[in-house]
C-alpha cells in the first residue's frame, strides 16, 4: 500500500508548484500545498510520484493502431498521427497510453520532445523521478451520460462519454465550447 505525492508543474517550470499527498486510492493525506520542487521533494521519500502537467502543453488524442500495445506500438504511434500533425514527429514525445477494447482506439499524449526534456530535467535536479506523468486533463473523469468541464486560467477541458479529454485556448469562451461540444450543446 503505497502513498503517493501528486504534484502539479505550473507552465513556469521554474516558478512555484503544487502537491499533496494521497493513499493508494487517491485520498488525500495532506492539504494540497505550494512552492519550489525543491520543497515538494521532501515529501516524496518512500513514496510513488504522480507528475501532472499543464493541459495546454500537451495534445491527448486517441488514433487506430495496427498492433494492440507494448514497444511496437510507441514506434508506429508517431507514424500514425503525422499527418494531423503540424510539428515535425521527430520533435515531438509520444506517450501511448491503452487500447480501449470497445473502440480498438488507443490513448495518446504528444508533447515537445523539448518541453518533456525540461520537464524531466527540472524533477531530476530536485531527484524527482516520475511513476507517472500525465496532462491535468486526464484526471476529469469517464462518467458515462455526462460531459464533464474544467475551465482552468485559459484552457478549456472538455470530456465526453467514451473518449479522452478534449483540450482549447477558452479565450473565446463560446468559440471553445462551441468547437468541443457542438453548436447545441453550446
Amino acid at each position: 500500500m503505497a502513498e503517493w505525492l501528486v504534484l502539479q508543474l505550473s507552465r513556469d517550470i521554474e516558478g512555484q508548484c503544487g502537491w499533496m499527498l494521497t493513499d493508494e486510492r487517491g485520498q488525500a493525506l495532506s492539504a494540497p500545498r505550494i512552492g519550489t520542487l525543491g520543497m515538494a521533494a521532501s515529501d516524496s521519500i518512500g513514496r510513488q510520484l504522480a507528475v501532472l502537467v499543464p493541459t495546454g502543453d500537451v495534445l491527448s488524442t486517441e488514433v487506430d493502431l495496427p498492433v494492440k500495445g507494448g514497444v511496437r506500438a510507441q514506434q508506429v504511434a508517431p507514424y500514425a498521427l503525422e499527418e494531423q500533425l503540424a510539428a515535425d514527429i521527430d520533435t515531438l514525445h509520444f506517450a501511448v497510453g491503452t487500447r480501449d477494447d470497445g473502440t480498438g482506439r488507443t490513448a495518446v499524449a504528444v508533447v515537445t520532445r523539448e518541453l518533456m526534456n525540461q520537464w524531466d530535467a527540472a524533477l531530476k535536479a530536485v531527484g524527482l523521478i516520475p511513476d507517472v506523468i500525465c496532462a491535468e486533463a486526464a484526471l476529469l473523469p469517464d462518467n458515462p451520460g455526462y460531459t464533464m468541464v474544467l475551465l482552468d486560467r485559459d484552457t478549456l477541458s472538455v470530456r465526453r462519454p467514451g473518449s479522452v479529454a478534449v483540450s482549447l485556448p477558452a479565450a473565446d469562451l463560446a468559440a471553445a465550447m462551441e468547437a468541443s461540444l457542438g453548436a447545441d450543446l453550446a
